[in-house]
């Protein structure tokens, strides 16, 4: 409610379920946020148009406790920021690691009252959406997260380091 005219958009694919989406809606509006501030859609069934469905979206808002993954990938691919909160887990610290890559640690909340204002902070900035829209697939493509061959050779590396260690401890 913080932002005038902002729409959140929730996909998932219990939305199918005309009783669920009820339900949420319901929740929503005890919070006061109206139904018209809601979009609600099922899964997509092929790639293309579930990328394509990026299009529009200005902000993706990262799940907390468990950050997403796959979707925060896709969302930056496809030119979408995405804000997350780091947490006390692995699973909430995804985010922050797909984020921390890209230099994007300012997306990066340490509480619900600052990933509140990163979303709302942002929201109001047009100019840095439109901005990163443009940019976002060609900081990824040049990051460290898109280098496949320096993963291979280090994960190899690790594995011979592992390797190592397990033999030392078998001949003792």
């Amino acid at each position: 409610l913080s932002v005038p005219n902002s729409i959140l958009l929730l996909k998932a694919g219990r939305l199918n379920d005309n009783f669920v989406k009820q339900k949420v809606i319901d929740r929503f509006k005890r919070q006061g946020i109206p139904e018209k501030r809601l979009k609600l859609y099922g899964p997509i069934s092929n790639d293309r148009d579930h990328l394509l469905f990026y299009d529009r979206i200005d902000i993706a808002l990262d799940t907390f406790p468990y950050n997403g993954t796959t979707t925060t990938f896709e969302a930056l691919w496809m030119g979408v920021p995405v804000i997350s909160m780091e947490m006390d887990r692995h699973a909430s610290r995804v985010g922050k690691s797909i984020l921390t890559r890209l230099e994007l640690n300012n997306f990066v909340a340490s509480s619900v009252d600052f990933y509140v204002e990163i979303a709302v902070s942002l929201s109001l900035d047009i100019a840095q959406i439109s901005s990163l829209k443009k940019e976002l697939r060609l900081k990824m493509e040049a990051s460290s997260l898109c280098d496949g061959e320096k993963f291979a050779n280090n994960f190899e590396k690790a594995l011979e380091q592992g390797w190592t260690l397990l033999r030392g401890r078998s001949s003792k």
